[in-house]
């Protein structure tokens, strides 16, 4: 009986090294080879399907009246049981980066730290205090005792072990879209204030920028 077609066939999720997004681990794809034979006496090609596959769905082969429909059928029934064992949800991983320090005086001389945390890789000398938030709508994969993130199309996603997960609603999508586009418009408003030429002068009057700092108040 003639073998007419083997080719590599990436397949199910498998395990490749620890991953970086909390309990989550790297997974790579299965490579196997895809046989597509013929025979003459019942004019089809046919493929056998990998063991587990075929105990799974409870045939061994499938076939086709062509070499690409014997194709086709054969990487459809593979993907059958990938979607069957796999758990999937729609969630938002987002991302907080803050480089911020702020502190109390009394006497020139500091007394309390109220909050120090630094995110951000800073490039040179100077202080660098800023916020960034970003976000992206993904789908949560469970195969097998690993995850992995993907998009609509099923390309991976990058989800490191600083996003923070949380199941997709319309709601929370529009909030943080709403939140992005608030921090944009507050960025834009301080870029025009500190960059104005007569900069120097506004603050010559001693306006106050921000309400004075006090300490928080102690829980009881």
């Amino acid at each position: 009986m003639p073998k007419v077609n083997r080719e590599e066939y990436w397949w199910r999720p498998v395990h490749i090294g620890p991953g970086t997004a909390g309990n989550s681990i790297i997974w790579g794809r299965e490579k196997i080879y895809r046989e597509i034979f013929y025979t003459s006496k019942r004019n089809k090609f046919y493929a056998l399907l990998p063991d587990l596959v075929a105990k799974f769905l409870d045939k061994k082969e499938v076939q086709g009246n062509t070499l690409e429909e014997a194709k086709n059928t054969w990487n459809a029934a593979l993907q059958e049981y990938i979607d069957r064992n796999t758990k999937k949800k729609k969630v938002i991983a987002y991302k907080i980066e803050v480089n911020a320090v702020i502190y109390t005086y009394k006497d020139g001389e500091i007394k309390k730290c109220l909050f120090k945390r630094k995110d951000i890789e800073e490039w040179g000398e100077g202080d660098l205090t800023g916020l960034t938030l970003s976000y992206k709508v993904c789908y949560e994969t469970i195969y097998n005792k690993g995850k992995e993130y993907v998009d609509d199309e099923g390309e991976n996603v990058r989800v490191h072990k600083e996003h923070i997960i949380i199941d997709w609603t319309e709601v929370r999508e529009e909030f943080f879209k709403e939140m992005k586009l608030r921090l944009a418009l507050m960025a834009k408003k301080m870029v025009e204030f500190l960059e104005q030429k007569e900069l120097s002068k506004i603050i010559d009057t001693g306006m106050k920028m921000i309400p004075e700092l006090k300490e928080e108040p102690k829980t009881q």
